[in-house]
């Protein structure tokens, strides 16, 4: 099974469909969701295809490290980029990478290319040191 679904959560105020666009146009199938519990549901039943998180920094109503923490600990070996609004000083090692929204958007699906280039995918588990953080 391929992994070409990307999962974008979207910030729910937002009308601008441009990040989701960009991911179709770089030829991701998209599933959008602009809520912290569908996103953990959809990365639960789509993790064997999917390729990648990509979470807007004002997406939820938790943190959005709080959110990628939450499904890291579903799936270690999906990628989670955070698409950032403000400047993040230091990005939390469960992120693999944070794309500032000033950037055009060529930078995102590059990232993400960068990022899945090569990586092998084993069977979804949960990241063993997070295990017990996620249980909380």
């Amino acid at each position: 099974m391929t992994r070409d679904t990307v999962i974008y959560v979207s910030d729910p105020a937002s009308k601008d469909d441009s990040v989701l666009e960009a991911l179709e146009d770089a030829g991701y199938e998209v599933a959008r969701t602009r809520s912290c519990t569908q996103a953990i549901a959809l990365l639960f039943v789509l993790h064997y295809s999917t390729a990648a998180v990509v979470l807007d920094q004002w997406a939820t109503k938790y943190s959005s490290f709080d959110l990628a923490l939450r499904l890291r600990a579903i799936c270690a070996e999906v990628p989670i980029v955070l698409f950032c609004r403000e400047r993040i000083e230091r990005v939390p090692s469960w992120v693999d990478a944070c794309v500032n929204a000033g950037e055009p958007l060529d930078k995102l699906t590059c990232v993400l290319r960068n990022i899945l280039k090569d990586r092998p995918f084993e069977d979804c588990r949960p990241s063993p040191s997070l295990r017990r953080t996620s249980q909380t």
